[in-house]
């Protein structure tokens, strides 16, 4: 069997705290869990398999027409999905970034395409990756802040990379599932133009991944109705549909997390750099770090998971990622990792 590509495999043994996923500190909003219950008994018919309730909540929370979005099985089947809808031949991805893509782009055949970012000016994306966009390209998928460093690009950027994109034919797939934990605009604002898509999900910023609903934009007509042709019957649940509409009632959750992960997120990289720790800058709720000793196996004997990023390409097992969580979780994140350097 292949190793678990990444974090959450709190399954496999005794797991005291869990560091190696990137979700919402404050965890899943209550409404979004009474719903559940409330609506438990209505679970044994079958779920809409338009989603139209919950579209229409998004439609309403993002101002983006019902038409123009699809629901999905978490962010990562819409992802699958897309590859499938537009089968590319050839899909370009930053390196390091969510292996998802890749793995998409390779079962449905594509040729991948690698930027690579450096280490050296903290794994920011630059003009450098208008190059990569050339003609012939299929499809560019673009994590926004990225994963795994958590670094934002720049709004002028990431506009010339749509303008390039458009120019070139390929189709520019943004990803924003860490974008409600930042500032930054969203690239909504340029939805209206036939190369974009936009994908999100309940997952981290509502702290949702086991429920799996993912949400994605275009306004491009035959995008939407191919997505909609490769799409599983009943891909998404009647439960995960309840939540993520309740989820959406709660507006204020989003702006209380981003003021905690702000301050957390700053204490942690102190208290990480002051154990000899090299912390890469990020405007998302989790952090980038190296460090000659590789940490994963000592920390998971000790019932600490964090993300070992040796299977990012580009990386290697001197590097880990781990989330910004409340204090009391990060003071034990940052205790268990001076005993296992200084112990």
């Amino acid at each position: 069997m292949d190793k678990y590509a990444h974090g959450g495999d709190i399954y496999g043994g005794c797991i005291r705290r869990d560091f190696s996923v990137n979700l919402n500190p404050l965890g899943m909003p209550r409404e979004a869990i009474e719903a559940i219950k409330n609506n438990a008994e209505s679970f044994s018919a079958y779920p809409d398999s338009e989603c139209r309730a919950l579209r229409a909540a998004l439609s309403d929370f993002y101002s983006v027409p019902m038409e123009s979005i699809v629901c999905g099985n978490g962010a990562a089947e819409l992802i699958m999905r897309l590859c499938a809808a537009l089968r590319p031949k050839s899909v370009l991805t930053l390196a390091p970034s969510f292996s998802e893509y890749e793995k998409a782009a390779r079962l449905g055949g594509a040729e991948i395409r690698r930027h690579y970012l450096s280490a050296e000016n903290g794994f920011a994306l630059t003009d450098a990756v208008l190059d990569d966009i050339s003609e012939g390209l299929g499809l560019f998928f673009l994590c926004n802040p990225n994963n795994p460093n958590g670094r934002l690009a720049s709004g002028a950027l990431l506009e010339k990379i749509l303008r390039r994109c458009e120019q070139t034919g390929a189709i520019l797939a943004v990803d924003e599932c860490f974008l409600a934990f930042t500032n930054a605009p969203s690239m909504l604002e340029y939805i209206y133009g036939p190369n974009l898509v936009v994908i999100n999900a309940f997952t981290k910023s509502y702290a949702m991944a086991g429920l799996r609903l993912g949400y994605m934009f275009s306004s491009n007509a035959e995008i939407i109705s191919r997505m909609r042709e490769a799409a599983q019957s009943w891909s998404v649940s009647s439960p995960a549909q309840a939540a993520g509409i309740a989820a959406l009632s709660r507006r204020g959750c989003l702006e209380a997390a981003k003021v905690l992960i702000l301050k957390e997120r700053e204490y942690l990289r102190v208290g990480l750099e002051r154990l000899g720790i090299c912390v890469f800058p990020s405007d998302a709720n989790f952090l980038l770090c190296r460090h000659e000793r590789q940490l994963y196996k000592p920390l998971l004997e000790r019932g600490i998971l964090i993300r070992s990023c040796e299977n990012y390409a580009g990386l290697g097992g001197d590097y880990f990622r781990v989330c910004v969580s409340r204090r009391e979780d990060n003071e034990l994140l940052l205790s268990e990792i001076s005993e296992v350097l200084n112990g």
